[in-house]
């Protein structure tokens, strides 16, 4: 009923009629509050709807000079600066919404942000019987609001004077309620051993366990990582993120993106962005980031090191901003006990065509005493072969000789 001749019309009679019956400035009556409430995460902002509703028989005009809207921000939030506040109507109850002759602009915020001071002109208002109108003032949470409640009600304040009727302040509320944290991610830890001095990859696991699917978080989301204790991270320009429906079976790419990363603290930190490719994190997937991690040289041999941890700065749309920690874990092998190192053999003879790799001393425990066995194959004969065979030849040769003089001696 905006902006269309025969509503302007329409309106311009009903006020006509009204201004009489009102002559004696009796105040406008029947506009009442259309609460809703909106969701914002601490630390961020978004637009607080502030709705009315014509409930009365009257059609109301627009105001004189001199009309405001106040509001005052819910608990915990405040106002940023905004030039003017969005004001719309609808003609069905709130299903479609088209542009308001109020007009809202010359807004000022006051009073430490909690405070919004706005004008209130006209175009030719016909605020009739059943319209909503709407003003949509943007609100700034706290970053240390608490998560999961419903904030302080704020509201608005709307002083209106139209034309045959008394100045009357309208009051009507502004609702925000707090996400939920992230809930239900926990830690999958897993151990891998790195020699000191030596460097491996470490990885930083968790589950949702949750009945809640979450999706990808916003800017502003880090992962930042601390190393083991007697341990580094070398520089790393992103870390493989990985996920898993499997239970950890099989891993594809994630779609959380680690990157930007950089190294603090003598090392002992590793900083990156969590960026996302339309993350869709089901109940039940795991996820897996992999930073390399050094040991030091000196660190001790067949121990535990000090837990490391990866926080995960995740916040997704409809939750609050959670920070997730899971553990890096690496464990030193012992020291190797070699005993006393054996006598160099003689030189094997090189491997015949198609033999085998030579056989690691780890799987025969008797390679120290058998280094002549250390090849084998097709045409490989060793040394104490040879030479038994030449002793039997030769035991042969002079035991026939024997028998030949014995039978000759005796023909005699």
């Amino acid at each position: 009923m905006r902006f269309a001749t025969v509503a302007i019309l329409g309106a311009g009679l009903l006020l006509s009629g009204t201004a009489a019956a009102n002559a004696a400035g009796n105040p406008v009556s029947g506009v009442v509050d259309v609460p809703s409430v909106v969701t914002i995460a601490p630390g961020q902002s978004g637009v607080v709807p502030w709705t009315v509703k014509n409930t009365s028989g009257n059609g109301y005009g627009s105001g004189g000079a001199g009309d405001t809207v106040v509001f005052t921000a819910p608990g915990n939030a405040t106002f940023p600066a905004q030039a003017s506040v969005p004001a719309q109507y609808s003609a069905d109850n709130g299903s479609t919404w088209g542009l308001s002759n109020i007009v809202v602009s010359g807004c000022a915020v006051s009073n430490a942000g909690h405070t919004l001071t706005c004008a209130a002109t006209y175009n030719s208002l016909g605020w009739s019987p059943g319209i909503l109108e709407r003003f949509n003032p943007t609100v700034t949470v706290d970053p240390a609001a608490p998560a999961g409640v419903t904030l302080g009600a704020g509201n608005g304040v709307f002083h209106y004077s139209p034309a045959g009727f008394a100045a009357t302040d309208i009051t009507a509320s502004l609702n925000i309620n707090t996400p939920a944290r992230v809930s239900g991610v926990v830690d999958v830890p897993s151990a891998v051993t790195i020699a000191p001095g030596q460097s491996g990859v470490v990885p930083w696991t968790v589950k949702n366990t949750s009945g809640n699917g979450y999706g990808s978080g916003g800017a502003g989301d880090t992962v930042v990582f601390t190393a083991p204790g007697n341990a580094t991270f070398p520089a790393q320009a992103s870390v493989p993120a990985q996920y898993s429906a499997d239970n950890g079976s099989t891993w594809g790419l994630s779609n959380i993106v680690v990157s930007g990363c950089a190294v603090s603290n003598a090392g002992h930190t590793l900083t990156c962005a969590a960026t996302y490719n339309s993350l869709g994190w089901s109940p039940g997937i795991l996820e897996r980031f992999n930073p390399t991690v050094t040991v030091d040289p000196a660190a001790p041999a067949g121990v535990t090191l000090g837990a490391g941890n990866g926080v995960f700065h995740y916040s997704p749309a409809g939750f609050a901003a959670t920070d997730i920690t899971a553990s890096l874990n690496i464990n030193t092998p012992a020291t190797a006990n070699t005993g006393t190192p054996a006598s160099p053999a003689p030189a094997n003879p090189a491997p015949s065509a198609g033999s085998a790799s030579p056989v690691s001393a780890s799987v025969n425990p008797h390679a120290g005493d058998m280094e002549s066995l250390a090849y084998t194959g097709a045409g490989g004969v060793g040394p104490v072969a040879i030479w038994a065979g030449i002793a039997l030849l030769a035991g042969i040769a002079i035991a026939f000789m024997a028998a030949r003089r014995g039978k000759r001696h005796g023909s005699e």
